[in-house]
């Protein structure tokens, strides 16, 4: 819809691994909870290829992909580096 009004530019997110929130990993001895990462997996697996396929079919379409988990993991793995 955004497109039809004219915008070419997009920032897109990807999702976060649900099951790695703070929450589910300090209930899981500190491992992510690998079932409640299914859907996020699932979404971020099928949003680049549609991504690719959008710029494809409408013209001038652009994006940038944020890897929000990949920073998220980051951040998480090494808090005293932030």
């Amino acid at each position: 819809r955004a497109y039809d009004f004219g915008a070419r530019k997009f920032v897109v997110f990807n999702l976060m691994q649900s099951g790695c929130y703070p929450y589910f990993k300090l209930k899981n001895n500190g491992s992510c909870v690998e079932s409640l990462n299914e859907g996020s997996t699932l979404f971020n697996n099928a949003l680049s290829p549609a991504l690719e396929n959008l710029s494809e079919d409408l013209p001038g379409f652009s994006f940038v992909y944020i890897n929000t988990s990949g920073i998220i993991d980051e951040i998480m793995d090494d808090p005293t580096t932030y």
